[in-house]
């Protein structure tokens, strides 16, 4: 409790310093079109986690990812949300295998169908969208350097990308 006492006080800059990040970032890429950037519904509550990139066709998600993986490995830390572990529903063995979060068997019992399935293609509009869009993790506590390293290294994989269009 005192660890979290301290660093509860440390949040709101934490926040802060994420989100001038994501907002740098974007910024010094600009317009990266056909790519687009995911859209904040409620930007006063954004968090600067991630950079989300959204692109026309599953196909053009995996080509951007390539060049990336080509080019510099894991170390910009990119994946598919697709693939983005628990955060998608077809990975949440709680929601698949329908498990009671009670012993009462809530919610489960209060669903009219049983038959209804959480498995992947269930959702199919969701599945498009996950399968087109690229995340990219931003870390914590960054330098300028290292976030001019980042627009430079994104900037070189958009390049690529769009020259192989």
């Amino acid at each position: 409790a005192a660890v979290l006492r301290v660093q509860l006080k440390k949040l709101p800059q934490i926040i802060s310093d994420l989100n001038n990040t994501k907002k740098y970032i974007m910024q010094e890429l600009g317009d990266i079109s056909p790519i687009r950037y995911r859209k904040s519904k409620e930007l006063s509550g954004e968090v600067g986690t991630s950079i989300i990139l959204e692109f026309e066709k599953k196909e053009d998600a995996a080509r951007f990812l390539k060049f990336n993986n080509a080019s510099f490995g894991n170390r910009l830390q990119m994946f598919l949300l697709a693939n983005f572990g628990c955060h998608v529903y077809y990975n949440c063995s709680g929601l698949v295998d329908k498990v009671a979060s009670d012993g009462g068997g809530f919610p489960w019992k209060y669903v009219e169908s049983e038959n209804y399935s959480y498995s992947k293609g269930s959702l199919p509009y969701t599945d498009d969208i996950l399968e087109r869009t690229v995340g990219l993790k931003l870390p914590g506590k960054l330098n300028e350097l290292q976030k001019q390293a980042i627009v430079i290294a994104l900037r070189f994989i958009i390049d690529n990308y769009l020259r192989d269009l």
